[in-house]
């Protein structure tokens, strides 16, 4: 990982926006799911310029070990703890962990998940069920687990999702499905915990800049390499990075990222079948670009 210097994030907030940034994020605990690589990663450096103690997790081994070592070099104040977040009794020594290290938790980021592509009927069960327990079970645990750490420190848990959620696109439906249960899930959590103190919000995102080795599940269930994406315009990962920070920071309920979400949203509730249609005539070439050419993930 490169490592990111705290003055190249003034373009985006300024002087003053660093300084709110830095005092209010200081000594803080963050528990960052999915951190690894890609926009876990970028938010987790970002959070130890901070000054914060970042708990990052993964399920590869030597990948995360790579962005821990990246890591350690901006702070000590980070730990690794690798294992699957659709794990229930994974997720609870996860937790035991970062509060056996660090003394409590006041952040916790669900950021992992997993992405498919392919007509719905050619995605085998094994794909529909992995997706469920990555997508949904691997915030829920997570959050659940954490629950007692973030009553004490009146913390903030984030959802992270997508602008697919607002109206399902073809070709995605159970990423579409996925991501669209975490903001049913955040609603009821917010009601029933905000009067203890507990915060919790949603980011919905649109296309990411991603990484070349991010790998999403083929209808037959194996995996394979996303690749550049064409076509559409992408946000950096630095960008996310400063944006979910400031998530944290302001323990935001609800964040739309980019302009064709905030577009999509808006249509989506008052004119849907203008969506619809929209898609309906954009099917065939998504469904080129979900079914085109691929790179396995050895």
């Amino acid at each position: 990982m490169v490592c990111v210097h705290e003055n190249e994030y003034e373009s985006f907030d300024g002087a003053n926006g660093e300084d709110v940034l830095r005092h209010s994020l200081r000594n803080k605990v963050v528990v960052i799911s999915g951190s690894s690589r890609g926009i876990g990663r970028e938010l987790a450096s970002l959070m130890l310029l901070r000054g914060a103690k970042v708990v990052i997790n993964g399920i590869d081994q030597e990948r995360l070990a790579s962005a821990y070592k990246s890591l350690c070099d901006i702070s000590s104040e980070c730990m690794m703890v690798t294992g699957d977040i659709s794990s229930w009794e994974f997720c609870v020594e996860l937790m035991s962990a970062a509060v056996k290290r660090f003394g409590g938790i006041d952040f916790l980021v669900n950021n992992a998940a997993i992405a498919n592509r392919g007509r719905f009927e050619n995605v085998v069960s094994d794909v529909l069920e992995r997706m469920t327990t990555i997508n949904v079970l691997g915030s829920i645990y997570p959050t659940k687990a954490a629950l007692p750490h973030l009553k004490r420190s009146r913390g903030y848990a984030l959802f992270v999702s997508s602008v697919v959620s607002f109206h399902g696109f073809p070709f995605n439906s159970m990423y579409c499905a996925t991501k669209s249960a975490l903001t049913a899930f955040e609603q009821s959590f917010n009601l029933e915990y905000k009067s203890e103190g507990v915060g919790s919000g949603v980011v919905y995102f649109g296309f990411i800049e991603n990484d070349a080795t991010k790998t999403i599940y083929e209808s037959d269930g194996t995996r394979i390499y996303l690749g550049a994406r064409k076509g559409v315009r992408t946000i950096s990962q630095r960008r996310i990075g400063m944006i979910m920070a400031k998530i944290l920071e302001k323990r935001t309920r609800h964040r739309v990222v980019g302009a064709t979400g905030r577009l999509l949203r808006l249509l989506s509730n008052v004119a849907p079948r203008l969506v619809d249609l929209y898609l309906y005539r954009k099917r065939a070439a998504i469904q080129t670009q979900s079914e085109g050419p691929a790179m396995r993930a050895d």
